[in-house]
């Protein structure tokens, strides 16, 4: 059988722009993806904030500055104002005098590609994170709607209004759409999962699943090996700690600091954290960055607020997961998947010690559980996601045209010979 389009496209060198905000959740996985299509042939170049330089250097990847003075841009915490979308979309219109990209590549909350693709008509490809966080229908008028369809609807309406008022005031009309037809979604959407996990079918025709897509620099990192080595000989349960922002929820590390009265090891990633924890055991390894997938393929369980990044990786690692149920971003809807697959418990925010040891304790003992764990783990790798991820953006490039579901069937491709 010889696959025809993938050949023909192994003829032509693609270019592609990745615009990256500036935090390893989004920067990682993207450089993981612009790596695959170096493999394949392809051109990349990077615009995303100064700060990112070194990282992209290491990796032979090309990120093109500012513009004749570089600085900051693509930062996270103002993603949605104007002045930091306008400063995305003159970063992106700089490069473009130096890179002419086939395709754009974008994520979920950078407004900067989906203008400038629109406007210089470059297909944009926008990378979303672990779960479909905007309605996937329409509503039927009058239908009463769950909670979840309710933070949905509002989600949308929310994106949809600062993405018009950035419009507005660079002088584009805004755009009204239904939920199917969303700009947001760029010319195609690429969601984080996998089928196990999130049914494609429940979603907009341009939404594709390419799954976990992780990526971590393999730098040497010899304290966390000798904490690790010491842990494994004390024959000591290994608990992956993953604290995101606070936001208006409570800090619950004094309940995790608790749990090395329990003999438990924790390992500890806390950069996010607003308020960095003070009173951490000694047999408790924390740092701001803490690389998860060395210690998550030794962990027996892994507790967190549900962010993209830590649940993928502990996913991908058949670990368990303990969720600190929280209001913010993405994380409900990531905790009650995970939960509805049988791969996690969710507890309160405010959870004691004891709750957490004996949810633990239920996670690493019960054989149920393990065994999705590792099912699921094995299912992830199976999907192959980078390479996945990089064949719809090929597909991309090659059609430049809206990249439906409908138009990528891999059955369709076989040609005998």
């Amino acid at each position: 059988m010889f696959d025809f389009r993938t050949w023909s496209k192994a003829c032509f060198k693609m270019k592609f722009l990745f615009c990256c905000l500036a935090s390893p959740g989004y920067v990682n996985p993207a450089v993981g993806i612009a790596l695959q299509l170096c493999e394949r042939g392809h051109e990349v170049a990077f615009v995303t904030d100064i700060a990112c330089s070194e990282l992209l250097s290491r990796q032979g990847l090309r990120r093109i500055p500012l513009g004749a003075v570089d600085g900051s841009s693509f930062q996270v915490p103002r993603w949605f104002d104007a002045p930091s979308v306008a400063l995305q979309m003159k970063h992106i219109s700089f490069a473009l005098t130096q890179f002419q990209p086939d395709v754009l590549v974008g994520q979920q909350f950078t407004f900067g590609p989906l203008l400038i693709g629109q406007h210089r008509h470059i297909p944009v490809g926008i990378f979303g994170l672990f779960c479909f966080l905007w309605p996937a229908h329409e509503p039927d008028p009058g239908a009463t709607l769950s909670l979840t369809q309710q933070t949905h609807l509002w989600r949308h309406k929310e994106m949809l209004g600062s993405y018009n008022q950035v419009r507005t005031l660079l002088g584009f009309r805004p755009i009204e759409a239904t939920c199917q037809e969303s700009p947001l979604l760029g010319d195609a959407f690429f969601l984080r999962n996998i089928p196990e996990i999130q049914d494609a079918a429940d979603l907009p025709e341009r939404v594709h699943l390419v799954g976990d897509c992780l990526w971590e620099e393999n730098d040497s990192c010899p304290e966390v090996d000798a904490w690790l080595e010491a842990a494994l000989a004390a024959k000591s349960p290994i608990v992956y700690v993953h604290h995101a922002r606070e936001f208006d929820s409570p800090n619950f590390w004094p309940a995790i600091a608790a749990l090395a009265e329990k003999n438990i090891r924790v390992a500890a990633s806390v950069g996010r954290m607003d308020r960095k924890p003070t009173d951490i055991p000694p047999t408790f390894f924390v740092r701001d960055h803490v690389p998860q997938t060395r210690v998550l393929r030794h962990a027996s369980a892994m507790i967190g607020s549900a962010s993209t990044t830590a649940v993928l990786g502990a996913l991908t690692n058949g670990v368990p997961c303990v969720f600190l149920s929280r209001n913010s971003s993405e994380e409900p809807d990531v905790a009650a998947a995970c939960q509805a697959a049988g791969v996690a418990k969710m507890l309160p925010a405010q959870s004691s010690s004891s709750q957490i040891a004996e949810e633990l304790r239920h996670a690493i003992g019960d054989p149920e559980m393990q065994q999705v764990s590792r099912r699921i783990a094995s299912s992830f790798a199976g999907f192959d996601g980078r390479n996945r991820a990089a064949s719809l953006l090929e597909e991309l490039g090659e059609t430049k045209a809206p990249l439906s579901r409908s138009l990528v069937d891999p059955g369709a491709r076989q040609v005998s010979l």
